[in-house]
């Protein structure tokens, strides 16, 4: 695993209007750019998709891929809305168009900007409120969800328990993140390492414009990975059992469907697992398949 120890910050980053706008246009987001609405929070850039429903809507607190931020999703969050559901992504600190070090964030950190949207939101008081998580984000989502007692449910997709190491390979990094984090919080690593990306978006329309956008990060602090990689799902009797739903892609390229039935088994929350064909970039290949099983879930709730 290859740290770079000298560049220790990212530069600010400028913001590329022509590939910005080719990219926009290789993954479709315009239309559903148009219906966001975008605020920040201190540092924190939120996207908020209102309900086409009259009545009070749940609101659905989405949480991004690792490296992503919220604009990559914008058709998907614009067909959960369009479901009855008041959606809003947060970029997390240092991703996208929300402020600080590129790449640098603790779990603290995510739930705090959960929570503030949650207030900022002040009529979801009265209303359900669900996490959903994408890729890393599930496993934010779970991480959050367990410590506020207002998330009603937890919807995942590719859900990573880091108490269930899928390899030896993978327990022996993060235990080297975990070595490493002390001494060296902001040294860098490159993403690549934790996760093949430019394989996954290799056939995607847009894949060049992804892998040079400047709003998406490549490195992660150690700092970070450690935060993420240390969390284990609390396991006292006193723990508050979340409902959640476990989507899992039959061919998913980064976590199995083995591991996803070991996480199901060795975790205590109350997972509904469902399977779907296709691999890890469902919010890209089947955006709808995903809408149906969300929305379907919530309403059941």
């Amino acid at each position: 695993m290859f740290v770079d120890y000298f560049s220790l910050f990212t530069p600010t980053v400028e913001v590329d209007i022509g590939l910005r706008d080719r990219l926009r246009a290789k993954m479709g987001l315009e239309p559903s750019l148009e219906r966001r609405e975008t605020f920040k929070l201190g540092k924190i850039h939120y996207e908020h998709y209102l309900s086409f429903a009259e009545s009070k809507s749940p609101l659905v607190v989405f949480l991004p891929g690792i490296g992503t931020y919220s604009e990559y999703y914008a058709p998907l969050l614009d067909k959960l809305s369009r479901r009855g559901l008041d959606v809003v992504s947060m970029d997390y600190p240092g991703h996208g168009y929300s402020g600080g070090v590129r790449g640098l964030y603790t779990l603290d950190d995510i739930a705090d900007g959960v929570s503030e949207v949650i207030e900022y939101l002040a009529d979801s008081k009265t209303r359900p409120v669900y996490l959903f998580g994408y890729s890393i984000g599930s496993l934010l989502a779970m991480a959050v969800a367990e410590k506020d007692a207002r998330i009603s449910g937890v919807i995942c997709q590719t859900l990573l328990m880091p108490e269930v190491a899928p390899d030896l390979m993978h327990s022996l990094g993060w235990q080297w993140i975990g070595m490493s984090s002390p001494f060296f919080p902001l040294a860098r690593v490159p993403l690549k390492s934790i996760l093949d990306y430019d394989a996954l978006i290799a056939s995607h329309p847009a894949a060049d414009e992804m892998g040079a956008d400047p709003l998406a990060v490549f490195d992660y602090p150690l700092k970070t990975l450690n935060s993420i990689f240390s969390w284990r799902s609390a396991r006292s009797d006193s723990k508050r059992q979340l409902a959640g739903l476990l989507i899992q892609g039959e061919k998913d390229e980064v976590l199995s469907l083995e591991y996803a039935h070991r996480v199901i088994e060795q975790q205590s929350h109350a997972l509904t697992l469902a399977v779907v064909s296709g691999g890890h970039m469902q919010p890209w290949e089947n955006p709808d398949g995903l809408v149906n099983l969300v929305s379907e879930w919530i309403a059941q709730q």
